[in-house]
């Protein structure tokens, strides 16, 4: 009788393989069945002939199959949910891991929509962010498992100042390439939210690059300026750099800032005038900082110089950018 049983359930195997794509789960099915027919057999040689009927184990077969594969599909969603977003004891904001995966931080790069920057005389000096001032942290970051968001007035796709990937200006023809490979790969830059949108609470860091762009559209942001401020009185490692402080001008409430008192470096007189612009400027990013209340400190020119004040981070030019990115990792960990 058994192996009767067995024999006839073989069929059934046979039977619901020929009539099923082969796979991990379109095996199992008709394994399964196997079973069913010899549990249809020990309870009713009627049950027993339903089973062998070809269609019926066809139709069962695709039942099991069904069943199977949206088991399959939920224990594969549930785990793909292991990513998990957190916050962390100093409420520093949403981290995201993965069991056995390093911590990763979620960073705001806030930057400048400006294409040009409008002179004393009114004539507009073509500028946008400087390459190294994104490049370089940016890379840094990304490589260190980290997530990087870009926002910009409005939302508009930022400009590269073209003058900072002139080789003469960026350290070398091969460095200029690097600099503008890695724009170029940067999906995040094509696809930035508006900084209307930003929300601190949302982010681990939060980073502004320069370029003279700053000095076009965010020195009088109002929502730069309140990102500046929440970030500031929220202890989260917040990095300026170059002509990105000029947004700190939009932090004053009544002529007060709250950056008032605060150890802060940028882009220094010198540094304007020996690029040929301080005679031209509308008004000097160290002179602004300085009546802001600020206590302002300086490198050598075009040396990297960063100043770092309890959770605030500046950097004195572009070559300063790497290292402040290097700062801002050992804070993030």
């Amino acid at each position: 009788m058994i192996a009767s049983l067995l024999a006839m359930s073989t069929a059934v195997l046979a039977r619901s393989l020929a009539a099923t794509k082969l796979d991990r789960w379109n095996i199992a099915a008709p394994v399964l069945m196997v079973l069913f027919g010899v549990a249809a057999g020990m309870a009713s040689p009627k049950l027993l002939g339903i089973a062998l009927n070809t269609d019926v184990a066809q139709h069962i077969a695709e039942i099991i199959l069904a069943v199977l594969l949206f088991v399959d599909a939920r224990m594969r969603a549930t785990a793909s949910r292991a990513t998990v977003e957190s916050s962390d004891a100093r409420g520093r904001g949403p981290r995201t891991w993965t069991a056995g995966v390093i911590d990763m931080a979620k960073l705001l790069f806030v930057m400048t929509g400006a294409t040009y920057w409008t002179l004393k005389d009114g004539t507009r000096h073509a500028t946008g962010y400087w390459a190294e001032e994104f490049a370089a942290p940016y890379k840094a970051l990304t490589e260190a498992g980290h997530q990087v968001v870009v926002a910009t007035p409005h939302g508009v796709v930022p400009n590269v100042d073209m003058m900072s990937l002139r080789p003469d200006m960026a350290g070398g023809a091969q460095i200029a390439l690097e600099l503008e490979g890695i724009i170029r790969s940067a999906e995040e830059m094509r696809r930035p939210i508006q900084l209307s949108d930003a929300r601190l609470e949302d982010y681990d860091a939060v980073y502004f690059p320069g370029g003279h762009g700053p000095m076009e559209d965010l020195w009088d942001d109002a929502d730069a300026g309140r990102l500046l401020t929440a970030a500031l009185a929220s202890g989260k490692p917040l990095a300026v750099v170059c002509h990105a402080p000029a947004a700190m001008l939009a932090t004053r409430i009544h002529g007060v800032s709250p950056f008032a008192g605060y150890r802060v470096t940028a882009f220094t007189n010198d540094e304007e005038n020996a690029v040929g612009l301080a005679s031209k400027a509308r008004w000097l990013l160290e002179d602004e900082l300085n009546d802001l209340g600020v206590d302002f400190t300086r490198g050598e020119m075009w040396k990297p110089y960063t100043v770092v004040d309890r959770n605030l981070y500046t950097g004195q030019n572009p070559a300063s950018a790497g290292v402040l990115a290097e700062r801002l990792l050992k804070a993030l960990t």
